[in-house]
């Protein structure tokens, strides 16, 4: 019986401390608006959530870049949506350290212990990663996403700079399979817990090109029907980070789609006519990149996709003989992307790519 009481005794401590590691930070320390102080990649949009701004992305993949100096401690506030259900999980990779997982598990503001005993004469990096979404909640009309509000140090004298890759994005389009959903298993279904969007192989090319990745990819939607959480179809979604929120894309230096897995409901005409209708619109927002489509893993409107290439000048990347380990026969799991990774790296590369004029940055050799 003793032992029973002590057992509980510990797991009720072992609670009250990861309580106290998201909710509590030590008194007068310094709040920095994240909004100015990080260089966000993906898809955020500026927000008011309880009662200040906030910057608020409805996308696994979207994520943020900072470094800092003279501080010994870093937390960072999010603000969850009281319109989701899961827990959003985040990664956080800090130089050299291996990456943590994170979960934001109160509705409304938690503060994240990110890292302590830093270092206050070196300069440290940090990228945080939305890892998992949950594809079900009402993201598209209450954006019921993620929200980071602002960073803390204990340090008045701390400084936080934003830092990327002079290398421009990639654009990825496309459905739950971009966006990493299921890639970690599929007990309990489609959950925040099971997606890996930091592990995907949009992210993982891309970053391998020395860019970043610019996911806009959710559950179910394709070019002709939309998807989970109130998605539009893809041509009417990439024109707004939310509803009611028209979006303003930065210049890409490619473009990748990959749809058709969900659009087997619509014939060859409708299918053919949505995703050019697509193409056509990133062609007069994004001139300059060439765009890459994806035959669909499972095969679906393969024909009709690579008809659509050969008539707006786009390339073709035909999955047909990729053998993609899954979590459910569709899904990649984290072998699978990488493979999938691996493969979109060389026609990337094949293709010329990274490429930018030195003149406007350039790009980081891989």
């Amino acid at each position: 019986m003793k032992n029973r009481r002590g057992l509980a005794t510990l797991v009720t401590l072992l609670a009250a401390l990861s309580f106290w590691e998201v909710a509590w930070r030590p008194p007068n320390w310094v709040d920095i608006p994240a909004v100015t102080q990080v260089h966000f990649f993906g898809r955020w949009f500026p927000e008011r959530v309880s009662g200040g701004t906030a910057a608020l992305t409805i996308n696994q993949g979207s994520g943020v870049q900072f470094e800092v100096t003279g501080a010994s401690a870093v937390w960072a506030e999010f603000v969850r949506s009281p319109a989701s259900t899961l827990s959003p999980t985040l990664v956080l990779l800090q130089e050299e350290k291996p990456e943590r997982r994170l979960s934001v598990p109160m509705q409304g503001n938690s503060r994240l212990l990110l890292a302590s005993n830093l270092p206050t004469e070196r300069i440290t990096r940090f990228r945080l990663i939305v890892d998992g979404i949950h594809e079900h909640d009402p993201l598209w009309q209450k954006k019921a996403g993620l929200a980071l509000r602002s960073l803390s140090t204990p340090e008045t004298t701390a400084r936080f700079t934003p830092w990327q890759s002079p290398c421009p994005p990639v654009l990825w389009i496309g459905t739950s399979i971009f966006a990493g959903i299921l890639a970690r298993g599929k007990q309990g279904g489609s959950t925040s817990v099971n997606s890996a969007a930091s592990l995907a192989y949009p992210t993982l090319a891309t970053q391998a090109l020395g860019a970043e990745p610019y996911i806009a990819a959710f559950g179910a939607v394709g070019v002709t029907r939309g998807g989970s959480g109130g998605v539009p179809a893809a041509p009417e979604y990439m024109q707004a980070w939310a509803q009611e929120r028209p979006a303003r894309l930065p210049a890409f230096q490619a473009v990748v789609i990959g749809e058709g897995v969900n659009d087997v409901a619509a014939d060859s005409a409708q299918y053919r006519e949505a995703l050019e209708r697509l193409i056509r619109r990133l062609h007069r927002a994004q001139p300059r990149a060439p765009v890459f489509l994806e035959a669909a893993l499972n095969g679906a409107h393969a024909a009709d996709t690579q008809w659509v290439a050969q008539h707006t000048g786009s390339t073709f990347v035909d999955t047909s003989t990729w053998r993609i380990r899954t979590t459910d026969g569709l899904h990649p799991n984290l072998v699978g992307h990488r493979e999938a990774a691996a493969r979109w790296l060389e026609v990337l590369k094949r293709a010329g790519l990274p490429r930018w004029p030195a003149s406007q940055g350039g790009c980081p050799s891989p």
